[in-house]
Parts: structure tokens; sequence; C-alpha cells
């Protein structure tokens, strides 16, 4: 490269950089004011002669907040002793519910109890029951028609069953427990052998629970492909707060339904003013009705309970449709109605229920035989339900699919 050349690109550099505009930037920066500054205290700043120097605090004082609210955090969760004591809780009360499903699908077969159902069944049924078992040997007619004919029977025998079955209150039911109400021995508890089982049915008088199983022995005396469905309520093993924090937040809830329920009456008051006993009485005996009593029998806690069991039931039952090759879904003490389910079930509760899950829903049908169904009514099975199960382990699906494997009959074990 030429002199001139060389001269010329120097110029041209030169020129260039002379164009760009810097801002005055002040190098002699009081560090103490930026050592003091709130958002630089994990930096310290050193101006010499050889420039700036930056100095990053990474001591235990830069991240001690961090780790204090980690460990507040753990502090309300449980020891991991405890969290193996609620896995094999659950896992045992699993197992249980199980069994007791089995007993009460055999006491739902005794031949004595079907007999008894059928003989008091209306004519006006039994006829209707004749008519769709001609009609289903007919070739001619669709599937749709024929099981247009089992729905409407299906709905006759529900309302039959509802309307000559007395639900008492005072029976206990099945629900969710937490860990906390483990321990509580404050609500009686009711045995119930075969023999109270069967009178219970025969009277018609019972729980809600005994009276989904009655309708279920009923579908089955008439001979209809009848399957109990349990909906098991074990204690939720993923919950891993502190029983102190657990009773905390249902204390809370209990006060709030307390003043909602106070409120409710306060308004009552204002508008209907409540009858005396006597009065009650009085005006029975004129009417020739049963006089009921206003006096409270509830226990402390029972509210909020009720309040999350009364729309969904525990035990409910499904009707084989021969014609459709579908399960006919019945509730028909609680919620009374009959769907078949395809995508969400109107008996699966919200998922923010603490009392009522549709986590494990096993079917048991006439000959013993045992399965889970639980996708059938669980939306959300893969997403949010799988993760409250024993089952989303390896070793938990092992465990539960022996479980219902040793729970089928000898007739159903090879099926």
């Amino acid at each position: 490269m030429t002199p001139a050349m060389n001269r010329q690109s120097e110029d041209g550099s030169d020129e260039e950089f002379d164009s760009e505009e810097f801002e005055d930037v002040d190098l002699n920066v009081d560090s103490a004011a930026m050592n003091n500054d709130e958002e630089a205290k994990d930096f310290q700043y050193k101006t010499n002669e050889d420039g700036i120097q930056i100095t990053i605090n990474t001591g235990p004082d830069s991240v001690a907040s961090k780790r204090r609210g980690k460990k507040k955090k753990q502090s309300h969760l449980c020891s991991h002793e405890e969290r193996l004591f609620r896995r094999n809780i659950h896992m045992f009360h699993l197992f249980t519910m199980v069994g007791h499903g089995v007993v009460r699908n055999s006491w739902c077969t005794t031949p004595s109890l079907l007999k008894d159902l059928a003989r008091k069944v209306p004519t006006k049924l039994k006829d209707e029951l004749k008519v769709y078992n001609r009609e289903r040997l007919k070739e001619n007619l669709s599937a749709q028609f024929k099981t247009r004919k089992l729905l409407d029977l299906l709905r006759h025998l529900m309302e039959y069953w509802y309307k000559s079955w007395h639900v008492k209150k005072s029976y206990p039911f099945l629900y969710k427990k937490h860990w906390d109400e483990l321990n509580d021995q404050s609500k009686t508890t009711i045995s119930i052998d075969k023999s109270r089982f069967l009178s219970m049915i025969g009277k018609r008088k019972g729980s809600r629970d005994i009276a989904a199983q009655g309708f279920v022995a009923l579908l089955r005396s008439l001979g209809l492909q009848a399957r109990l469905v349990f909906s098991i309520q074990s204690p939720d093993f993923t919950n891993l707060s502190q029983v102190e924090k657990v009773t905390e937040k249902h204390t809370e809830k209990k006060k709030l339904l307390e003043r909602e329920k106070r409120k409710n009456y306060q308004d009552k008051v204002k508008h209907n003013k409540p009858k005396g006993q006597y009065a009650k009485f009085m005006q029975s005996v004129r009417s020739n009705t049963r006089a009921y009593s206003n006096v409270n029998h509830t226990v402390e806690g029972d509210d909020e309970i009720a309040y999350q069991v009364k729309n969904y039931p525990v035990f409910w039952c499904e009707v084989w449709d021969k014609d459709s090759k579908k399960y006919i879904t019945i509730d028909p003490i609680v919620k009374k109605i009959i769907e078949i389910v395809s995508t969400k079930s109107k008996l699966e509760p919200p998922l923010n229920n603490t009392r009522i899950n549709s986590y494990y829903v096993i079917g048991y049908d006439r000959l013993g035989g045992v399965r889970d169904i639980t996708r059938r009514y669980a939306e959300n099975y893969n997403a949010k339900v799988r993760k409250k199960r024993i089952t989303r382990e390896q070793a938990g699906e092992e465990w539960f699919s022996g479980v219902l494997k040793g729970a089928n009959s000898p007739k159903r074990k090879d099926a």
C-alpha cells in the first residue's frame, strides 16, 4: 500500500472516530455511597488508580432471606416418617374398603332377599319388564328403540324404589376423613351384619348407601345385569401438611359455614315465626300427620361434611345394555339420575371437594367380579386424578392390581 493510501485511510478513520458522540461518565464515584445503596447491598465497588473493582458477595448473608423462606415453607410439611405412615394408612384403608365392597356385593345376591324384593314389585312394573324382554327378541326393532325401552323401565324402577325407601339421616355414611380426624371417637358408629342388612332393606329404612345397595339387589331380582359401584374415599396420602395446619384450615371453613348458617336462620326468623313443639303436635293431630321435632341433634363439624357430601353419592349402580353394548349409570337416591357416561359424569365431584372424590371407583358384578372403573367417572384421570392414586408409581400399580385380582371370586379370577 502506498503512503498516500495509508494517509488517506488514517484520515478517514480519524474522521469516523470524531463523528461519534460520547457521554461524559464520571469515574470518580463515591464508593461509600454506592456501598450503602440498598439495591447494591450484595456488591462492593472500589476505585483506585488501576481502575474499578467490583466484588460480589456470595456469602451466607446474601441468600439468608431465601433460606429462611425455604425453611419456613418446609416447617409446614410433615416428617418423612409421617409421610410413610400416611402412605401405609392409605393403602390399608384402600385394601379394607375393596373387601367391604366384596362383602356388600355378596349380600346383594342373597337368594332370600332377591325373592322377597321380586315378590313386592308392583304388577305394573312387572308387566313393563315382560314387554321389554319380549321386544328385545324382535329383530326388526332397532337397538336405539330397545335402549329407550330399557331406560324407561329403569326410570320407573328408580322412582318406585326412591318413594318406598325412608332414608334415615341418623345412620352414618362413608366420606373421606382428614388426617386430624382419624382418632376422633366422638361420632358413634353402627355395626351392620348380614341379618341387619337384610332387615333394613326389607323394611326400606337405612342410610343412603344401603338404599343404593338395595336398589342393586332389586335390579338383580328382576334378572337385569346390574353392577354395584363403590367410590372409595381413602385419606389423601399426597397431603403433606402437618396435622396442626390441617386443623387450622378446617376450623376456618367451619366458622364460615356457621356464619352463613346463622345468617340464613336470622333471615328465616324475620319472615316466618317458628312454631313451638306443642303447636306442631296439635297441628299434626288435626291433620293426622306425623310431627317432627325441631331439636338439633347434629354434632359440631357435621355441617361442613354434609355441605360437601349431600350432593354426591358413594354407592350407585350400573346396568349393562346388551343392545347398545354400554353401561347405564343410575343413582337412585342422591341425584336420582340415569345417564350413559360419554365424557364427564354428573356423579363426579369437583376436584376442590375434600370429602368425596372419584379417585378409586370400583365395580362389582353379580358373579363376584371386581374391576377398576375410575376412568369412566374421572374426567381428568391422566392429568390430576392419577397423581392422587397409589397407582401413580409402578410399585403401587402392581400392588393395587394384586388387590383387585385377589378380590375376585373364583368364578371371575380366570375371566
